[in-house]
């Protein structure tokens, strides 16, 4: 498997980076203390999401999203080729953050990329690879910060779809950042990064082992590549198409303004046949949304309070934060469509 290896261009460590941001938002005035919502997704914290998006009726998004996505694959790659019948040479294709959820680059991003989430993944792949013809591939990057992750991930990949994919699309992990994975992509230069290449993937490791999609086509209107600084004809630089792929509602964890800063960040070029799927939950009844994040059993409930252990071990004493001290209240707010976990 290839992994690239960006990581080791941005922060010294994860772990101190959290401790940054734990501390914080915790010097924040009463009322307005915060805690990275990266916290929520530690080991365990994804087996908690795992029982919410399968015993957890309530929570529509995910089921949306995945039938969404199964159901109209073919027809979202033909959009993304709309200048083209089919995949064209040195197409590239980065999912942000492969897994439950995304954060900004202030809120590291790390998430994983379990079997679950590569559901609603494997249909737009599957159909990306039924795009191309026999003279040419695309290449997909699938970013994460958590390398055992990462590795997992293409192993599944591999598993699951790998010989519907084999000769048409090209599977890459990114082990880095938001900012590591798109400044890449934007560069179309693979100089000076370290390819780790693991050993072939044996069959028997392997057994051992939300909410309306639309696709928004650059060339429609004006982009800014506010990352690189860097104009697409600059040397080094690919025409091919880049497809940037954002699913999970992941916008919701994004504050409106620090939304709107990074969606102008992405580096799609106008004119250039650049496209971003972005899944996103439309205005719904506020008390469908608010049941959805409120489930009877309290799935929910435990997956956020999960957090405040994992804050805990941040600190360095996972007991710090006794959640039967806590009160969990998610409230969807309405002026600002955005849930808010209290």
């Amino acid at each position: 498997m290839d992994i690239l290896e960006l990581r080791s261009r941005s922060a010294p460590s994860l772990l101190t980076d959290l401790m940054q941001m734990v501390d914080i938002g915790l010097s924040h005035s009463t009322g307005e203390k915060t805690l990275p919502t990266i916290l929520l997704y530690d080991e365990h914290g994804l087996r908690l999401y795992d029982i919410i998006t399968t015993d957890a009726p309530e929570y529509y998004l995910f089921r949306a999203e995945e039938q969404i996505l199964e159901d109209h694959a073919d027809e979202i790659v033909k959009i993304m080729h709309s200048a083209a019948v089919n995949a064209v040479p040195g197409e590239r294709v980065l999912e942000l953050g492969v897994g439950y959820a995304s954060f900004p680059d202030t809120i590291i991003p790390v998430l994983t990329y379990t079997h679950r989430a590569l559901r609603k993944t494997s249909h737009i792949l599957s159909a990306l690879a039924r795009s191309v013809t026999h003279d040419t591939s695309v290449t997909y990057y699938a970013l994460d910060l958590e390398k055992r992750e990462l590795e997992r991930a293409l192993i599944h990949i591999h598993k699951y779809i790998g010989k519907a994919l084999q000769g048409r699309v090209i599977v890459k992990g990114i082990f880095g950042t938001y900012n590591d994975g798109l400044k890449y992509i934007a560069e179309g230069n693979a100089n000076h990064v370290s390819v780790a290449t693991g050993p072939m993937i044996s069959s028997q490791f392997i057994d051992d082992m939300e909410s309306p999609v639309s696709l928004a086509n650059s060339s429609a209107s004006e982009s800014r590549v506010s990352l690189t600084d860097t104009p697409s004809s600059s040397p080094g630089a690919s025409p091919s198409p880049i497809h940037i792929m954002f699913l999970g509602s992941s916008l919701g964890n994004f504050s409106r303004p620090e939304a709107v800063e990074f969606l102008r960040g992405l580096p799609l070029r106008s004119g250039s046949g650049d496209t971003l799927l972005i899944g996103l939950d439309h205005d719904n009844d506020p008390t469908k949304i608010e049941t959805a994040y409120n489930d009877a059993s309290g799935h929910t409930e435990n997956f956020i309070k999960n957090g405040l252990r994992a804050a805990g071990r941040v600190l360095g004493n996972e007991k710090l934060f006794d959640k039967d001290n806590w009160e969990y209240v998610n409230k969807y707010d309405s002026v600002s469509p955005r849930r808010s976990y209290v």
